[in-house]
C-alpha cells in the first residue's frame, strides 16, 4: 500500500512543480531572510553570512537526519520533529521527500519549505530531476572561486606607508573540496587569500601556501564509535553556553523554533571565517545505551596583538595583508580539551560538559571603561548541565553553566502548541558579567553570553492556510557598562510580521521592529560619560511572485528611523528579477537607497553564487545594481559569473582606512566554478 501512495504523491507532487508551483532552490539570501532576520551590525551580517554558508555546505539526508538536524534549520516544531522521527522508525527510510505529506502535522507549504534544505540521498522512487536539481543534491564537489573590487583600494597605493601596503594581489581566491565516501566518511578542504594576502611556503610561520588553509577529516558510524574527526571542528551541546559551533539564529522571521538551540555534537568546519573553530581530534562513543560520551582535544592558532610578555587583545578579522597585520598572524596558541556525556532516550535529553581552555600567552587588556570584567590570565574552565524534554505538545530547555574562574550563566524556556494554529516560546536568560567562554553562542541580544539579563517572549499564529501572524517582545538589561555604553542599562526590543500567501507562487510580507538601547552622549565639556537611551524602528514590506514557470519578481521596500538626541531616517528599496530558462539562470537587482547617517543604514541580503552569501551594507545615498549569471553545462558541471555597482551621490570616497577606493562608484566581479562528483 505504501508504495502506491508514494507514487500518487510524487505525481502530484511533479505536477503541482511543473504547472504551479516553481520552487527555487535554496539560497543563502532565502535562508538568512527565513530565520536570520534583520542583523543589527556588521559583525552580526558577517556571522549571518558565514553561519548561512556553514548551513547550506552540509546538504542533509531525510533518511540519517537526527533531530538536532532538523531543528537546526528552525522550522519545525519539536512536536512535529518528533513525529518525523516516529513515522520514520515505524515505516522505515523515506523514498522521496514528498512522503513527508504522510506525517501527521505535515502540510504542502511545510514540505515546500523543507524540500529547499532536505532531500533523499539515495530514493527507490523519484521524480526526474533536472540537471540543476542533481548538481545541488550531488556531496562531493571542488568549488573554485576568484573575486575581486575592481577599483583600487587604498592598502595597494604606492603613496600608502610600507607598513602599511598589502603585500598580494588585489582578489580573493578560494578552493574549497568536499568529498564522501561509502562508510559515511567525509573529508573537506579550504584554501582561501583575502585580497592582499600574499601566497607563501613558510612552515616556520604556519604558512603553506595561502594564508587559510582549513580542512577535517570525518567519520560516522552507527557502532560504539559514532563519530571521529580529525582537523578543523565546532561543537555544539546544550543551549550554547559553553559550545555553540554552527548556525544559531536569534530573532527573525522564525519567532518560535529558533529560541532553543540545537545540541548538534560534533560538526565539521567549512566555514572560510578564521576564527571560532576548533584544531585536533574529536571522537563520539557509546558508552551505555542511550548515553554517549565526546572527547575533544584542540590546538588552534590565534591571531593577538603582543607585548613582551602577553596579549593584549585577540582579533577575529582573519586579515593579514600588510607588516602590521602579519605581527599578529597566529601569535599563540589556544589549547582546547573536554568531555560531554550526553544522556538521549525518548523525549529526554540531558547531559554535562566540561571544557578547558590554555593560552600560550596571558591575556591582559589595555583599560577602558567599559572591559574591566572582560578575562584576563592564561587559562579558564568551564562546566554545564543542560536538559530538554518533550511531552506531547510542549518542549522545555535549560542549560547552567559556571567559569572558573568567573561566574555563573543561565538559559531556560519552553516551546508550546496552545491551539493547532497558536505555538508560544518563553526563554529567560542570565550571563554573569563575568563569565567566560570563547565557544559559547547562546540566545540573546550579544554574540557571546556575557553581561546580559533578559526575557523573551515570541508566538506565531496561522489563521488559515493563506494568513499568518508572528512577532516576539525581548526586555533586556545590561548589568555592567559595555561598548559605547559606559553605564547599567535596561532596553526592550518588539517586533511584529503578517505574512499573507493569496497563492502558492505569492507572498506577501509586513514587518514592523522596535529596539530601544542606551548609548553614551558625546559632551565636549565635561569629563563625565553621559547615556542616553535611543529607539530605532524598522519598516519593512515584501512581496515575492512568480510572473511565469520561468520568471520570478521579488520587490522590497524598507526604512527605519533612530531618535536620539535628534530624529533621522533611512530608506531602501529593491527590485529582483529571476528569469528561469533551462541551463541558464539570470538574476538582477536594482536597489535605491538614502540614509541620513549610519544609525540608519540599511542591511538587504542579495542573491550569490552558490554557498556564498551577500550582506552589503546600504549607508548613504547611491544606487545598486547586481546581475549573477548561471549555467549549468551538465549535472557535473556549473558556472557562475557576478557584477555588483554601486553608484553614491553623496561621497567621493568609499569605504575607510586601508579599504577605501577613491571616487563614487565601486564595481565588484566574482566568478566560480563547481565540478561535482
Amino acid at each position: 500500500m505504501r508504495p502506491i501512495v508514494l507514487i500518487v504523491y510524487i505525481t502530484a507532487a511533479t505536477t503541482t512543480v511543473a504547472q504551479e508551483y516553481p520552487r527555487p532552490e535554496i539560497t543563502a539570501e532565502q535562508l538568512a531572510e527565513d530565520l536570520a532576520g534583520i542583523p543589527s551590525t556588521d559583525e552580526a551580517a558577517e556571522a549571518i553570512e558565514e553561519n548561512i554558508v556553514q548551513l547550506i555546505s552540509l546538504p542533509t539526508d531525510l533518511n540519517t537526519a537526527t533531530g538536532d538536524d532538523l531543528m537546526a534549520y528552525g522550522i519545525l516544531s519539536p512536536q512535529q520533529i518528533q513525529d518525523l522521527l516516529t513515522y520514520r522508525t515505524q515505516h522505515g527510510d523515506f523514498l522521496s521527500i514528498y512522503e513527508l505529506q504522510a506525517v501527521p502535522g505535515f502540510d504542502l507549504p511545510t514540505l515546500h519549505h523543507l524540500a529547499r534544505y532536505l532531500h533523499v540521498a539515495h530514493p527507490a522512487v523519484t521524480p526526474a530531476l533536472t540537471p540543476r536539481e542533481a548538481l545541488r543534491q550531488q556531496e562531493s564537489y571542488i568549488l573554485m572561486r576568484y573575486e575581486q573590487v575592481l577599483e583600487t583600494r587604498n592598502g595597494f597605493r604606492d603613496d600608502t606607508p610600507p607598513d602599511q601596503q598589502f603585500r598580494g594581489g588585489a582578489a580573493r581566491r578560494s578552493l574549497r573540496v568536499r568529498t564522501v565516501r561509502k562508510g559515511n566518511v567525509r573529508a573537506g578542504l579550504l584554501a582561501e587569500n583575502d585580497p592582499g594576502e600574499s601566497l607563501h611556503w613558510h612552515p616556520e610561520n604556519r604558512q603553506y601556501g595561502p594564508d587559510q588553509l582549513s580542512g577535517y577529516l570525518q567519520l560516522q558510524r552507527r557502532g560504539r564509535l559514532q563519530q571521529l574527526m580529525l582537523g578543523d571542528y565546532q561543537f555544539h551541546f546544550g543551549q550554547g553556553l559553553l559550545a555553540g559551533g554552527g548556525f544559531n539564529p536569534g530573532r527573525g522571521a522564525e519567532t518560535v523554533t529558533t529560541v532553543q538551540r540545537n545540541a548538534g555534537g560534533l560538526r565539521p568546519y567549512t566555514s572560510a571565517q578564521e576564527t571560532g573553530f576548533l584544531r585536533g581530534l574529536a571522537a563520539t562513543l557509546a558508552i551505555y545505551p542511550h548515553t554517549t560520551a565526546t572527547t575533544f582535544f584542540s590546538r588552534a592558532p590565534r591571531d593577538g596583538n603582543l607585548t613582551d610578555t602577553a596579549t593584549t587583545s585577540l582579533p577575529t578579522t582573519g586579515l593579514h595583508r600588510n607588516t602590521r597585520e602579519l605581527t599578529t598572524r597566529y601569535a599563540l596558541l589556544q589549547t582546547t580539551g573536554g568531555t560531554s556525556v550526553r544522556y538521549q532516550r525518548g523525549r529526554l535529553d540531558a547531559g554535562a560538559l566540561y571544557t578547558y581552555t590554555h593560552f600560550s600567552l596571558p591575556v591582559t587588556r589595555v583599560a577602558t571603561p567599559y572591559n574591566q570584567s572582560y578575562f584576563t590570565g592564561s587559562h579558564y574552565q568551564n562546566v554545564s548541565l543542560h536538559l530538554r524534554y518533550i511531552y506531547t505538545h510542549l518542549a522545555a530547555f535549560a542549560e547552567v553553566a559556571s567559569s572558573f574562574p568567573g561566574g555563573l550563566a543561565h538559559v531556560a524556556g519552553m516551546l508550546v502548541s496552545l491551539t493547532p494554529a497558536l505555538d508560544v516560546a518563553i526563554a529567560h536568560r542570565r550571563y554573569a558579567p563575568d563569565y567566560y567562554t570563547l565557544q559559547g553562542n547562546a540566545f540573546g541580544q550579544s554574540s557571546q553570553p556575557r553581561n546580559e539579563n533578559g526575557l523573551y517572549i515570541g508566538w506565531k499564529y496561522r489563521f488559515n492556510r493563506r494568513v499568518s501572524a508572528s512577532g516576539y517582545m525581548d526586555f533586556f538589561r545590561f548589568p555592567s557598562p559595555r561598548y559605547r555604553s559606559y553605564t547599567p542599562a535596561n532596553g526592550h526590543e518588539w517586533c511584529i510580521r503578517i505574512t499573507l500567501q493569496p497563492v502558492k507562487t505569492t507572498t506577501l510580507f509586513a514587518q514592523l521592529r522596535e529596539e530601544v538601547n542606551t548609548r553614551n552622549l558625546s559632551a565636549l565639556d565635561t569629563n563625565l560619560y553621559n547615556t542616553f537611551a535611543g529607539t530605532k524602528r524598522n519598516y519593512i514590506l515584501a512581496c515575492d511572485y512568480a510572473v511565469t514557470r520561468t520568471l520570478r519578481l521579488k520587490t522590497r521596500l524598507q526604512g527605519s528611523r533612530y531618535s536620539f538626541t535628534g530624529t533621522t531616517h533611512g530608506i531602501a528599496m529593491a527590485q529582483d528579477v529571476r528569469l528561469d530558462c533551462g541551463p541558464l539562470t539570470i538574476t538582477a537587482r536594482y536597489a535605491l537607497f538614502n540614509t541620513d547617517d549610519y544609525d540608519n543604514r540599511q542591511y538587504l541580503y542579495e542573491n550569490d553564487v552558490w554557498l556564498a552569501s551577500a550582506v552589503p551594507v546600504y549607508d548613504g545615498q547611491g544606487v545598486r545594481q547586481v546581475l549573477l549569471i548561471e549555467y549549468t553545462f551538465t549535472r557535473y558541471l556549473r558556472a557562475w559569473l557576478r557584477y555588483a555597482h554601486t553608484r553614491y551621490t553623496d561621497r567621493d570616497e568609499i569605504g575607510a582606512g586601508l579599504d577605501a577606493t577613491k571616487g563614487p562608484n565601486r564595481n565588484e566581479i566574482k566568478v566560480q566554478l563547481a565540478v561535482t562528483f
